[in-house]
């Protein structure tokens, strides 16, 4: 490498050019060296940003540490003496709480009521159980109900069915809409739950 182009990227890391106003990495100087007049003028080449960095780091303008310091153990405090974060006696930000810990807004919260032992995933069909409904059967001879279709007859096309919901049975009864004097029994539908 020739002096004059060390010369050159030692004068660009110390006196940065049009007012740089940071030291200048190997990139930087990379930039700098091929604008560079008196480079140009003896026609030297441009070394590379990783030439760049081997100079700077050999001319002490790159300082590395050497190594890591020693690890230093602590002795660990006491559990509960140093850090303690209790979300029970931070302030809540809650209208309820009124900005005062949730212990100190309710001091005394009735108990929750205890799981039962089994759980039945069907029990809130219990609540639809006998549930009316009427809807019109299109043109396949079917009903929709919560978006799952049932086929009732094609010769009810265009005609309102009343629907009843019977979910102990898993059956959704269709009532026939009939006159006072004809029988007004219930076909059943059932449906896969």
């Amino acid at each position: 490498m020739s002096p004059l182009v060390v010369e050159e990227i030692l004068s660009i890391r110390d006196q940065p050019p049009e007012g740089l106003r940071r030291v200048p990495g190997s990139e930087a100087i990379h930039y700098y060296l091929q604008r560079s007049s008196l480079l140009q003028l003896f026609q030297l080449p441009v070394p590379s940003p990783k030439t760049i960095y081997r100079i700077l780091k050999a001319n002490d303008r790159i300082i590395t540490p050497s190594g890591k310091p020693p690890h230093q153990p602590q002795e660990r405090p006491a559990p509960m003496t140093r850090w303690q974060i209790d979300f029970q006696e931070r302030p809540h930000q809650g209208i309820s709480c009124g900005n005062r810990p949730p212990l100190v807004a309710f001091p005394r919260l009735a108990p929750l009521p205890a799981l039962p032992a089994t759980v039945d995933p069907d029990s809130w069909l219990d609540s639809l159980d006998g549930e009316h409904l009427e809807r019109k059967v299109d043109r396949s001879g079917m009903v929709s109900v919560d978006l799952k279709r049932y086929y009732v007859s094609p010769q009810l096309t265009g005609k309102p069915s009343r629907l009843m919901i019977g979910c102990i049975s898993s059956v959704l009864c269709r009532r026939k809409c009939a006159a006072p004097e004809e029988d007004s029994r219930d076909d059943i539908i059932t449906f896969a739950s």
